[in-house]
């Protein structure tokens, strides 16, 4: 029954790519000024790595968090890719400040997992982050749908 939703959740994957090589690109254009500005004014590298975080947080929160509920939506209410992108931005505009708080906390609990050495960090990462953060994200939408 999960071969009817793999085409539309790679073309979901797909948009999050296709934003996250945008946010590659911004960034490469961000360091490429700040090279060509370093020559002539200096450039702290802390003012440097808060600019680069500044225009990856932005361009996440203001495009990217709309489509994390897409996925959920084509499989949980069987919907179409457009559908179910539609639903997921509804939900984030209705509840963008849950959202967000989610999402940060979450961000900052798979960036700690990933600072952890060896197996024990791989194992907080795959055996409680993520099946937690897919438990938080499916319980949001479930709870949340219902105020929509």
């Amino acid at each position: 029954d999960g071969k009817k939703y793999w085409l539309r959740n790679f073309t979901v994957l797909l948009i999050f790519l296709l934003f996250y090589n945008l946010i590659n690109g911004a960034l490469f254009l961000f360091t490429y000024a700040m090279l060509f500005v370093s020559k002539f004014f200096v450039v702290s590298p802390i003012v440097f790595k808060f600019m680069a975080f500044l225009i990856s947080f932005l361009l996440l929160t203001g495009i990217v968090i709309f489509f994390t509920f897409s996925n959920f939506y084509i499989v949980m209410e069987n919907l179409k890719l457009r559908e179910g992108i539609s639903k997921s931005i509804s939900l984030v505009k209705k509840e963008y400040p849950a959202t967000l708080m989610m999402s940060v906390i979450l961000f900052a609990a798979f960036y700690i997992s990933r600072n952890v050495p060896g197996k024990i960090g791989d194992i907080l990462e795959f055996g409680l982050i993520l099946p937690l953060f897919i438990s938080i994200l499916t319980r949001f939408v479930m709870v949340f749908e219902k105020k929509i």
